[in-house]
């Protein structure tokens, strides 16, 4: 009898991490715009806004994920998710308000324009490749010799000359 009622536990927990593994996990379907796109030109009111880190308004990345996520990398670093919806080719959000027309010259190019918050916008973004990222490009380590900087070299040498000062009793 106890094998019975744990064969069928285990039947049961299955199916439900299946079911979910299709609805939620790395099984569920795609949208047609899932991936990073970074944004290359954005003009407001046709304006060109230059990528200054200072800049409130302008994105950096925008971000299509599973279920309908959407999140905005502002210039300063920021993520800021929004709810959006895609319906008949326009990009719809809520905060910030926008409602903007989805072309695609290419599989690679993303071009929205519209309205964002009550001001003509038109955004020009590409999709990043996935393994030209750091943690894909050069895998995941659990130790490091080194920690891994891009100013690896510069800090080298500056423990270095610090050290020989400190051999050398100055």
């Amino acid at each position: 009898m106890q094998v019975v009622l744990g064969v069928w536990v285990a039947i049961g927990a299955a199916q439900i991490s299946w079911t979910g593994y299709q609805e939620y996990g790395a099984g569920a379907p795609k949208p047609e715009l899932y991936g990073i796109w970074s944004v290359e030109d954005f003009r407001v009111d046709g304006t060109l806004l230059p990528p200054l880190t200072t800049d409130e308004k302008r994105w950096q990345r925008i971000v299509f994920d599973t279920g309908g996520a959407t999140t905005l990398q502002m210039m300063d670093g920021a993520l800021v998710p929004v709810p959006a919806d895609i319906a008949d080719e326009t990009l719809q959000m809520q905060q910030p308000l926008a409602s903007l027309v989805i072309e695609r010259p290419d599989d690679d190019t993303l071009v929205l324009s519209g309205e964002l918050d009550a001001t003509p916008t038109s955004i020009v973004a590409h999709r990043m490749d996935h393994d030209a990222l750091t943690l894909r490009s050069r895998g995941f380590n659990w130790v490091q010799e080194e920690p891994y900087f891009r100013c690896a070299d510069v800090l080298r040498g500056h423990n270095y000359h610090r050290l020989r000062r400190r051999r050398a009793g100055r």
